[in-house]
């Protein structure tokens, strides 16, 4: 009989500079390389933490973009090289920098990687989601909560450290894990990471893992004509008038972030709400040709006025507009 495919998990760690992050993967390498093929994606590794600070000080800097999709794209290599969009010659140079050998041998194990950046932004940890969705892989997060006051005092005791105004301000954006509002982020999990003490830690991040590796994450599934049709029946006015009610709201919302963050930059104020508006547009014509499908149990309990159902329609659309946002974004 033959023996089961080896599985992928992408893990990926968040948390403020000086929260124990790095300290807690390269343990979890150490002790979980009996039972998986551990693979530590740093980004302390691969961007130098000086260069990190400056990029990080300005998220929509094109420099900072393009790092950070330089080190996805070498994950997705990591997974699918022939779907990565990479050379062999950059595949095979992003596994040096990461010290794995150019003849590994294959191994039996299932794969974790390890992504250890801080992942402030849902939109840079979504990137990895979607990753591990277009090649049905497991998928899960660990936040490492210190809060702002434990993170400074632990970054002052490193050799190179982030500067505490660039620490404040990631506090500030922080955008932890909310399984309630994203579906996506449903294998989410937060710990504090006690100082030389993580064995109990690298126990539980095992039993998570293994959960994931069980439970891959599914594509979006191809939907036929016949099926549009039935789609376009549900997606009713009232269900595209809430849609826009939520997107409207959620859209507020974010653009008091932007104003918070980007006092001042009118250009960037006015780009983010081109931005927002578009994919707002964008998300309500996909409903309203029936292009984009909705559960048609929330729909139906939406239109029966069904209170949980509305917060679930919520979570689905803003999930769609983050999608989009993303997909605008890349195009860019």
């Amino acid at each position: 009989m033959a023996s089961a495919k080896p599985q992928i998990c992408i893990l990926v760690l968040l948390g403020l500079p000086g929260s124990g992050k790095t300290t807690l993967a390269q343990n979890m390498r150490v002790h979980l390389k009996e039972k998986f093929k551990v693979i530590l994606v740093s980004y302390d590794d691969l961007i130098p933490l000086a260069e990190q600070a400056q990029l990080s000080q300005n998220s929509d800097d094109k420099a900072w973009k393009e790092a950070r999709k330089l080190i996805l794209n070498g994950v997705h290599a990591l997974i699918n090289p022939a779907q990565s969009g990479l050379s062999l010659a950059e595949v095979q140079e992003f596994k040096t920098k990461l010290g794995i050998p150019e003849d590994e041998p294959e191994s039996s194990k299932d794969t974790l990687v390890i992504v250890d950046d801080n992942n402030y932004y849902a939109s840079m940890r979504y990137e990895y989601y979607q990753l591990a969705r277009s090649n049905q892989t497991g998928f899960c997060q660990l936040h490492i909560d210190v809060g702002l006051t434990e993170a400074q005092n632990r970054n002052e005791e490193r050799d190179q450290k982030i500067p505490n105004e660039v620490i404040q301000v990631m506090d500030k954006r922080f955008e932890a894990p909310n399984p309630l509002k994203n579906s996506w982020e449903q294998f989410s999990f937060s710990t504090q990471v006690i100082q030389n003490d993580s064995s109990n830690l690298i126990e539980m991040v095992e039993t998570i893992v293994s959960l994931a590796l069980n439970n891959p994450v599914k594509p979006i599934p191809e939907v036929d004509d016949e099926a549009r049709d039935r789609s376009r029946a549900k997606c009713t006015a009232s269900i595209v008038h809430q849609a826009d009610k939520v997107l409207r709201k959620h859209i507020g919302r974010k653009m008091k972030d932007v104003k918070s963050e980007r006092e001042g930059n009118t250009e960037a104020m006015e780009d983010a709400i081109a931005l927002f508006n578009e994919s707002r547009t964008e998300v309500l014509e996909d409903l309203k040709t029936g292009f984009t499908m909705l559960p048609s149990n929330v729909v139906k309990r939406v239109e029966n006025r069904d209170k949980l159902a509305i917060d679930e329609l919520e979570a689905v659309i803003v999930e769609l507009w983050d999608l989009k946002i993303t997909k605008l974004k890349e195009t860019i």
